[in-house]
């Protein structure tokens, strides 16, 4: 179990093009997330099964300089996650791991179509996702290749004056590379002694 707690102050707004909006406007937010997660010894398709489920408590507060004032108070949507770690594996002088999962946000936040800021995007959320790492002596390279799906807005602020939203969908990657230096190995040695000793 982890909590994650936050807090972001704007002290001022950009318009679509850059511009800072004139006069005062304030934006402010205090968070806190509740994170379960759990791995479980049962084995699927040679992974361990694991699990994963997100709460975010919000206050929000939104402050323009047109005098126009929302705040809104509580549980954001529910996020939920299961997948499969697999063991690395020795490709002779290298080594990889790999992860399966999937994770579905769920519009269960608060929410109110007259309202000008909302805790929940009020649409389903599925992102699977396959993530692996590649190590070969100072070299490792990871990467996560994403496919994000999103289901409609049908009861959109009415101030939009549609009907419904359409999320739309998006296929999408991270990666990162590093290089091992000579002091890292060397304070890797360091820790490998110290436990043996």
């Amino acid at each position: 179990m982890e909590e994650f707690p936050g807090g972001y102050i704007a002290g001022e707004l950009k318009d679509s093009k850059g511009k800072t909006v004139p006069g005062s406007s304030r934006v402010t937010t205090y968070s806190t997330t509740s994170h379960v997660a759990f791995a479980s010894r049962k084995r699927f398709l040679r992974g361990w099964i694991a699990g994963e489920a997100l709460l975010p408590l919000v206050d929000l507060d939104v402050q323009l300089a047109s005098g126009a004032e929302s705040r809104v108070r509580g549980f954001a949507d529910l996020t939920v996650g299961a997948g499969l770690q697999w063991a690395p594996k020795r490709l002779g002088t290298a080594s990889s791991s790999s992860v399966q999962w999937s994770t579905w946000e769920c519009p269960s936040g608060n929410i109110a179509i007259h309202a000008r800021v909302n805790l929940s995007n009020h649409f389903v959320v599925v992102d699977p996702y396959y993530a692996f790492t590649y190590e070969r002596r100072k070299v490792e390279w990871s990467a996560r290749l994403h496919y994000l799906w999103n289901s409609t807005n049908n009861d959109p602020f009415v101030g939009f004056g549609v009907k419904n939203i359409p999320s739309g969908q998006a296929f999408h990657l991270n990666y990162a590379t590093s290089y091992e230096t000579v002091q890292e190995r060397e304070a890797r040695i360091q820790r490998v002694l110290v436990g043996s000793s």
